[in-house]
Parts: structure tokens; C-alpha cells; sequence
């Protein structure tokens, strides 16, 4: 079994199994917002459902490397936006991303998963908003593959049954915010 970002449907050998469809977020301080958006309680009422991302066309930006998957699906909806990100900083590290959006140096794109474990870590005057794109929400793909071929253990099973439970338990959570006055 491998767990992978990746659904690898070229292999005609694997079979995979989307465990969860990972969302994404834009991860903002009230005090980044005051220095670049004119009407701020306007905008967190109106990104709380989903973000555009016109409206943080002045926002600095903490962006990932170009290699990185979440760095592709969020060039994507800049592309699709129709604007250009203020980068500020680039990162490989996705755990830098919570110091720098703390600091309120940059705007910073985090996932599903980690909002959840850092939850705790958030100052209070950041506003988490989901990331749409055509309509949808942006979303990186979690699978089990597994080769076609091999027989698979009655404890591998349990296995994958454990995994779905885990990543199931995210389906339910709400990680939308915004931020306490």
C-alpha cells in the first residue's frame, strides 16, 4: 500500500482510492488585511464562504516552491482569477506557513489537514477562508493505492478500513473563520 498525493492512473497494475479530497484555504491576519483592503469586515463577510482572490490582489503572498502540488493548484486559481499574486516569500516548508501568517508578514495557503493540527497555534485575529475555483473548492486528492495483482491480508484491510475512518473524520469539520474583534 502506499497513501499518495497522486492518483497515478497511468499504472494499469494500481488501483487507487481517494481517502479524502483535501481542501484548501487562505490563511489571513486582520493586521495584514488593515494595510490593504479598504473595507475589511465587508470582505471577511463576503470570503467566509469562499474567497476571491481579486480581492487580495494587494495582499503579500507566502507561496510554495514550484515543485510543490499545492504551489500548482494555486498558481491554477491565480491564473484562473485573472490576477497575479504579490509574492512575498517562497517556501519549500509548509510549516513556516503558520509563523509567517502569526506575524502577519504575508497571506499564506494552508491545507485541510494542518489547519486542523495547528488549530491550537492560530493567533486569534486570523481568518481562515476556503479557496474556490469554477465554482468548486480547490482540493488535493488523498489516495491508497494498492497493485491490482497481490493478494491483500485480511490485516490490510482493517488497515485501509482504519485510514478511511481517519481521513472520513475530516469530511465533517468546519475550519472556516473569522477572526475575533
Amino acid at each position: 500500500f502506499a497513501i499518495s498525493i497522486d492518483e497515478n492512473s497511468q499504472n494499469e497494475n494500481l488501483q487507487s482510492h481517494l481517502l479524502l479530497d483535501e481542501k484548501l484555504y487562505l490563511c489571513v491576519s486582520d493586521r495584514l488585511l488593515k494595510n490593504h483592503v479598504k473595507n475589511l469586515e465587508a470582505l471577511k463577510k463576503k470570503s467566509f464562504k469562499k474567497v476571491d482572490l481579486k480581492d487580495f490582489s494587494k495582499v503579500p503572498f507566502l507561496l510554495y516552491t514550484q515543485d510543490n502540488r499545492i504551489r500548482s493548484l494555486i498558481n491554477q486559481s491565480f491564473k484562473e482569477a485573472d490576477i497575479r499574486p504579490n509574492d512575498y516569500i517562497e517556501t519549500g516548508y509548509s510549516r513556516i506557513a503558520l509563523s509567517i501568517c502569526n506575524k502577519a508578514i504575508a497571506a499564506v495557503f494552508i491545507s485541510q489537514m494542518n489547519i486542523k493540527r495547528w488549530m491550537d497555534e492560530f493567533d486569534d485575529d486570523i481568518n481562515i477562508f476556503p479557496i474556490y475555483s469554477k465554482g468548486k473548492p480547490v482540493t488535493l486528492g488523498i489516495y491508497a493505492i494498492k497493485n491490482k495483482n497481490r493478494y491483500i491480508t485480511k490485516y490490510a484491510k482493517r488497515f485501509v478500513e482504519l485510514l478511511e475512518e481517519y481521513f472520513d473524520s475530516f469530511h465533517a469539520e468546519k475550519l472556516e473563520r473569522i477572526a475575533k474583534k
